[in-house]
């Protein structure tokens, strides 16, 4: 669907909050961190507003992401933070943002912008830190995230342990997804692409068990699910006991049509690491005798 934008060392990446507000302190330190890893900035002018729930009223975020999405400088555009508001923005953003070529870079909230980008455009982008994430990084984390955004070196695969794996089986696809929260939140508004042939990306993050088996259950009977080509979960983090979640996880991928695969613990999400990946990518997840893989095709 989308082959992954990579950012050399030397670009230029404008800065936004299209979701919640930040903390000062949180920003200066993403800022250095990226100035560290060789990235110029540039910060969007309403981006450090403030208001009750979110960074600025939609009107000023808004702005903010139309006019990073209208310079022809920058390589990218990247969320300050996540938090909530990126889904008030949905019908608001025009043209020039959903079909730019300049990707974004962004995980929890931001999960709206990018499901919404592929639905309307087919564009991808960044599942992958948030600036204020990058700022409590240690150097060795921080060359992580240079090393696989920059493509200085290539990710080819990711492998899971067999107590990870939940089901036996192949497929291949593009991976789509992010936060579960985000995706259930999007069902039924238009602003979901379809995720049939592809395979699920799933994080989440302090969740009782109750409200995270709701949500699974909700995407289930949505429909979404029946075309599935494989299902990754990245960090459940704060989502209760693994002795508890494992019933639920496992419950949940025994819906799913037969012979799709699915994995557990995929290193992205709310907690370390949280590796980046490019939403829409092709890749291939193969689980078998409790050895998974998955290989990312396109790099």
């Amino acid at each position: 669907m989308s082959r992954p934008q990579f950012l050399p060392k030397g670009s230029c990446i404008g800065l936004c909050s299209p979701a919640g507000p930040s903390n000062r302190d949180e920003y200066r330190a993403g800022l250095k961190a990226l100035d560290k890893i060789g990235y110029q900035t540039v910060t969007a002018p309403m981006a450090l507003k403030t208001r009750t729930l979110t960074a600025g009223s939609d009107a000023q975020r808004l702005e903010d992401l139309m006019v990073l999405s209208c310079r022809d400088d920058l390589a990218a555009i990247m969320a300050i933070r996540g938090g909530y508001g990126s889904i008030r923005l949905l019908n608001l953003l025009g043209e020039k943002f959903y079909s730019s070529l300049r990707p974004l870079i962004g995980f929890s909230d931001i999960t709206a912008l990018h499901l919404a980008r592929l639905a309307k455009s087919g564009q991808g982008g960044w599942h992958a830190p948030n600036l204020t994430t990058l700022g409590k990084y240690t150097d060795q984390e921080l060359g992580v995230f240079f090393d696989l955004i920059s493509g200085e070196k290539r990710q080819r695969s990711w492998s899971f342990k067999p107590g990870w794996c939940l089901r036996d089986g192949r497929g291949s696809g593009p991976i789509i997804g992010g936060n579960l929260s985000l995706i259930c939140s999007l069902l039924e508004t238009g602003w979901l692409p379809s995720f049939d042939g592809a395979i699920l990306m799933l994080e989440e993050v302090s969740e009782f068990n109750y409200r995270f088996d709701r949500m699974l259950t909700t995407l289930r009977l949505s429909g979404r699910l029946n075309g599935l080509a494989g299902l990754v979960f990245g960090h459940l983090h704060k989502c209760g006991h693994i002795l508890t979640l494992n019933p639920i996880l496992k419950d949940f991928v025994s819906y799913l049509p037969e012979g799709v695969p699915a994995v557990r613990a995929a290193p992205f999400g709310h907690w370390h690491p949280n590796d980046p990946w490019w939403q829409g990518e092709n890749a291939e997840l193969i689980v078998k005798d409790r050895n998974a893989s998955l290989t990312f095709l396109d790099r």
